[in-house]
């Protein structure tokens, strides 16, 4: 049986598929984040073992080299690798002072150095030097052309709201398995100025190249960040345009909340099917109930971007910040409902009709896969340097989230059965 679920899942798996900041006019979108003077190739075939592209950066004129086959050893499973950043003591107090700004540090791997620009990051996980803080690297603010292994941005999540430092790890990994467009994940250990700042997640950005990995042939539309107020009814809070593409914004998000407010419940399911990739969305929704993420889209309206495909006038969800998922393995299926796909799709019985047959989807790929097992390898592949976080804020513990990976099938299972 193990070789059978370890064949299922290597065949899943290889299925898988400082930044400016300036005002967008219109009432859907507040702020940019721009790619800079990089171009927007898309990406190239595949390329020799990641230590080739070093070589151009030691010649101080790097090529823009967008292939991730190069940074494919990153996300390794069960690999941790360590990263050296150095700034100035003024500039850690200008980011203290102003998280948002981009400030010159120096980005170390291995035996090779990058000019990078630095900010630091998050709402509720925002934390200073004398913390953990989470951290923005960019590393073609100074050099345009510059890649860390053909990656323009790196982002590491200090984690501190994730006792197991797991999560999101597994999260992501799930959302991928179902071929919904996510992040891919690994870790860091990080030293700031030779002190030692602990394990991180390695999260990949959601910028211009995770738009081309995905969408390589409709790669010209704009990505928004939803969250904190922002949903698709109007009245809500802005959207935070992530990257800029056509049409100009927020046109098409403005026509897009037009149009679901304009729907009825006989018509929503035809008004999603034609503005949607209805599966991948109603998989996202399906896998917020089952993973008990009360902080995610479907039971907060947080955490997520959309991005519009324009030549296919399609849109596309994508899951973000999944630090809260697998935490109450009793949450109903039906609880707290608060995003406006979410509840306008409930209010329609063929819409969740489909919802649920996605839910069911998701309970088959959580056994086949062998989510728990992941778990368990990732759990022991962390956990010298979970537990030996010093800059942790809860003490490591992974029981809770082994547990629930066991558990929350069955009682899924219990709810979708009984009368």
């Amino acid at each position: 049986m193990g070789s059978t679920v370890s064949l299922l899942w290597m065949l899943i798996v290889g299925c898988e598929s400082g930044p400016d900041t300036g005002d967008v006019s219109g009432d859907a979108v507040r702020g940019v984040e721009s790619a800079g003077d990089a171009p927007r190739p898309r990406f190239l075939g595949a390329q020799p073992h990641p230590e080739a592209a070093l070589k151009p950066y030691e010649d101080g004129a790097p090529g823009p080299d967008e292939d991730p086959a190069l940074s494919e050893f990153l996300w390794e499973e069960g690999s941790i690798h360590d990263f050296r950043l150095t700034l100035s003591p003024s500039d850690m107090a200008l980011l203290e002072a102003d998280p948002g700004t981009d400030v010159a540090g120096t980005l170390a791997y291995r035996d090779h150095s990058w000019s990078v620009g630095v900010r630091l990051k998050g709402n509720r996980t925002l934390r200073t030097f004398a913390e953990k803080p989470s951290l923005k690297i960019d590393v073609h603010e100074w050099r345009p052309n510059q890649r860390f292994f053909g990656l323009r941005r790196l982002t590491l999540n200090n984690m501190v709201q994730d006792k197991s430092m797991v999560k999101e790890h597994i999260s992501y990994h799930l959302y991928r398995t179902l071929g919904v467009p996510a992040p891919r994940h690994g870790y860091v250990r990080l030293t700031i100025n030779a002190r030692t700042y602990g394990l991180y997640g390695l999260v990949q950005s959601m910028d211009q190249q995770f738009i081309d990995r995905h969408w390589n042939k409709d790669d010209e539309g704009n990505l928004y960040e939803g969250g904190y107020g922002a949903d698709l009814h109007h009245g809500h809070g802005a959207f935070a345009l992530q990257e800029a593409g056509v049409p100009e914004a927020p046109a098409d998000i403005e026509a897009l909340i037009d149009a679901l407010e304009e729907s009825t419940p006989d018509t929503l399911l035809a008004v999603l099917e034609d503005r949607f990739d209805l599966d991948t969305l109603l998989t996202a929704l399906a896998i917020d109930l089952v993973s008990g993420n009360w902080d995610a889209y479907a039971r907060a309206a947080n955490n997520y971007l959309l991005y519009h495909a324009p030549e296919a006038d399609r849109w596309h969800f994508i899951p973000w910040g999944q630090d809260q998922a697998f935490t109450d393995v009793n949450v109903p299926l039906d609880a707290g409902w608060q995003g406006e796909l979410l509840e306008r799709c409930g209010d329609t019985p063929a819409c969740r009709a489909r919802l649920y047959a996605r839910v069911e989807d998701v309970l088959a790929a959580w056994m086949q896969a062998d989510l728990l097992g992941y778990a368990e390898r990732t759990t022991e592949a962390l956990a010298a340097d979970c537990q030996g976080d010093v800059r942790a804020e809860i003490p490591c513990s992974t029981g809770d989230v082994l547990e629930f990976l066991a558990t929350r099938p069955g009682k899924v299972r219990e709810e979708l059965d009984a009368p």
